[in-house]
């Protein structure tokens, strides 16, 4: 997959996650919930004065889908955490179709330039960065899951969240992988042992089936999962 920048990946520098949030937005006393550190805009920058360029081959995207779950949530414009709006990351989420290097090459650089809506005395100036990926064969998986289906993952973003995310896993598997599941809750439970990476159906009907209840014994349900690694080891995987 091809890696992308824009001329804003620099514009704003990453701030770290405060545990402590920005006004407004602190988690709960107790917890280690969400919150964000604001950067601040930066004003002009002369690159002749400061050329330091944080510019990097590997682009962040996060930040879009942050806020999409939170517009989905329900937040708006007045109850969103400034800290949690990175423009660079808003505009690497998304595929620009830019030429891939040529054969030998590390990478490619593609440039565009356009009128600029708010300043007709400038041009903007567009610069794509595409990287090359090597083509590697992964050797195979053995993939063994562990979930907490206690009664606390019930919300819409914990259990359910999960599954979601699970089953995009199981779409990408192979013949050659093996997929074994692991649940915890008051009782710590071998769900699927060992399946085959193409079983898929048999795979998301576990994962469909996987419901929140009970209470938590993360210890039981983590050795557990180490066994039935063990025991599914697959050599050289």
């Amino acid at each position: 997959m091809a890696t992308r920048s824009s001329p804003s990946s620099n514009a704003r520098r990453r701030s770290s996650v405060d545990a402590s949030g920005a006004a407004g937005c602190e988690p709960a006393a107790g917890f280690c919930g969400e919150g964000y550190t604001d950067a601040g805009e930066p004003s002009f920058v002369s690159a002749a004065e400061q050329p330091l360029s944080t510019l990097s081959a590997d682009a962040d995207t996060a930040s879009y889908a942050n806020l999409r779950r939170l517009v989905r949530s329900g937040a708006g414009l007045g109850t969103i955490d400034p800290g949690a709006v990175r423009i660079e990351e808003m505009l690497n989420y998304f595929d620009y179709d830019y030429a891939a290097p040529a054969e030998g090459e590390d990478f490619a650089l593609t440039a565009r330039a356009g009128a600029c809506p708010w300043n007709a005395e400038s041009e903007l100036v567009v610069l794509g960065l595409t990287v090359g990926q090597a083509a590697t064969e992964a050797p195979p998986t053995n993939l063994v899951l562990l979930v907490d289906v206690s009664g606390s993952m019930g919300d819409a973003e914990k259990l359910p969240l999960l599954k979601e995310s699970m089953a995009r896993i199981v779409k990408g598997l192979r013949a050659e992988d093996r997929v074994s599941i692991v649940t915890y809750s008051g009782v710590e439970e071998v769900v699927l042992k060992g399946a085959s990476g193409d079983d898929t159906e048999a795979i998301l009907s576990v994962i469909n089936g996987l419901e929140a209840a009970g209470s938590t014994n993360g210890e039981a349900g983590l050795s557990m999962a180490y066994r039935v690694a063990e025991e599914t080891h697959i050599e050289g995987a």
